[in-house]
């Protein structure tokens, strides 16, 4: 049974998509890091065996990815990396590149957070806020710097809303 969503990962292709990503979650949608890590050729080996990039084990090409996690007020994270060798991340197994439809945030605010998305020059707005028909939750959809599709959701006055808002006030009580 799955109880949570853990995290959606998110690969850069170079340095400066990383770092206008790095940005683009921390300083415009208020995300926190929590995470700051090079993994290794062990530990992707862990995770995906001893695969092959262009007909080499990644033991012989000494893979290293550099990974950062951020996280929201609720915990819920998001992980964003980058590889450091190889260089080229186009041809990697399928955990790495098969890519991500979208990435769905709860936002207190989904008209401010349009305004400092438009504000930054960090993403692209693909649809404006507008109300959900099945749901009681404002929706607008954008692009990040990299690309990748964000839905971004203002809840309403749900129960949903006022539980994540008691565990947020819990937690920082404790």
């Amino acid at each position: 049974m799955i109880l949570d969503i853990r995290h959606p990962a998110i690969v850069a292709d170079d340095e400066e998509e990383f770092t206008k990503l790095i940005r683009f979650y921390k300083e415009i949608l208020g995300m926190k890091e929590v995470w700051n890590e090079i993994e290794d050729y062990e530990q992707m080996k862990c995770m995906l065996g001893d695969v092959e990039i262009y007909g080499k084990k990644i033991k012989d090409q000494g893979c290293a990815v550099w990974s950062i996690k951020l996280a929201a007020k609720s915990g819920a994270e998001l992980e964003i990396m980058k590889f450091i060798k190889p260089r080229t991340v186009k041809i990697l197994h399928g955990y790495f590149c098969t890519g991500i439809s979208h990435i769905s945030f709860t936002v207190d605010d989904l008209d401010e957070t349009i305004k400092r998305i438009k504000k930054s020059g960090l993403g692209e707005i693909i649809s404006e806020s507008c109300e959900a028909k099945l749901k009681p939750v404002k929706i607008a959809v954008v692009k990040d710097p990299g690309g990748n599709f964000i839905e971004l959701v203002e809840e309403k006055n749900t129960v949903r809303k006022w539980i994540r808002l008691l565990k947020r006030v819990m937690g920082s009580l404790i």
